[in-house]
């Protein structure tokens, strides 16, 4: 390849590598951003939330339930903060990551090139494996859903001193329309330790009547005009109750419906970002070489000229 031909490829990819680089700077201060306002956040709402602990342990109308506050705390750290220290160590590393490709494309620094060309190489090869993964287990999504609706139904305290996992069941099965993993009988297999006394009362009455639940609260059908929550304790059939549709049967229709595609199509632009990656990393493998050509060439040009004269 030609001297010049070489120049001009190499301006080339120092063009493309500061273009692809100041974006990704962006995203990496995007996210960096995110962290901290996630994090502002959590102290803001964990500030409001002290401040009206009350309110959590109010019950509905019909219902009385109540909510583990202390639970609810450390859940609410424990998430933010892991989303929080996410975001933030993604942010800072695409940001290190950029300037040494812009540095090394602009100014020629080998360590700058070799480091960023090492970083592009594992980041290409982890997508790639995680694309692979995907296409060849498209079905873990469901698995980890089934997996994370056993570990609530096992773990359900009831509708008294409610921790998150069982609110976040209760909100599942409210929307989802549905009881269990399975079906209903999962409160009697899985959930064996569960509070099954709960406090309801009809609309003309204003004290609490306590009875022994055959299921949640959250499995009777909510989606009707008048609902009925004796299907609690009474083993109303449907239409008042949700316990013959299992959660895991709803979510996977849901996944293989709606949602595996969108994946899909997440995953082919990944692949196709490969391309961008090894792009990235040709550019800067040539844009190393040029530069080392260059260094070669300085001393050895000095030493023409100075013997030149000897010769004459």
């Amino acid at each position: 390849m030609g001297s010049g031909c070489l120049t001009c490829c190499r301006w080339c990819c120092c063009c493309f590598i500061s273009f692809v680089n100041v974006l990704t700077a962006i995203l990496g201060l995007a996210l960096l951003a995110t962290g901290c306002l996630t994090l502002w956040a959590y102290w803001v709402v964990r500030s409001a939330f002290d401040q009206h602990v009350s309110s959590m342990l109010t019950t509905t109308d019909n219902i009385e339930t109540s909510v583990d506050v202390e639970s609810l705390h450390q859940a609410m750290a424990s998430n933010t903060m892991i989303s929080a220290i996410v975001f933030i160590i993604l942010g800072v590393l695409i940001i290190v990551m950029s300037c040494l490709g812009c540095c090394g494309a602009c100014w020629g620094v080998p360590s700058c090139l070799i480091i960023y060309s090492v970083l592009v190489a594992l980041v290409l090869l982890s997508q790639a494996g995680l694309v692979i993964f995907w296409f060849t287990n498209s079905d873990v999504v469901k698995d980890c859903g089934r997996n994370w609706l056993e570990e609530q139904v096992k773990n359900y305290k009831g509708s008294q001193n409610r921790d998150v996992g069982s609110m976040q069941l209760d909100v599942v099965q409210v929307v989802g329309g549905c009881c269990g993993v399975n079906n209903g009988n999962d409160f009697y297999s899985m959930a064996t330790n569960w509070n099954r006394t709960i406090g309801y009362r009809s609309n003309n009455k204003t004290k609490f009547s306590y009875y022994n639940a055959s299921y949640p609260f959250s499995c009777c059908n909510y989606y009707l005009e008048r609902q009925d929550f004796k299907c609690a304790y009474a083993n109303l059939s449907d239409p008042y109750s949700n316990r013959q549709n299992g959660c895991y049967e709803k979510f996977a229709s849901v996944f293989d419906n709606y949602l595996k595609s969108g994946f899909d199509r997440l995953f082919f632009g990944v692949a196709g970002w490969l391309g961008v990656e090894i792009l990235l990393l040709l550019g800067a493998l040539l844009i190393f070489y040029h530069k080392r050509q260059q260094d070669e060439d300085i001393p050895h040009s000095g030493v023409q000229y100075k013997m030149q004269p000897q010769m004459a």
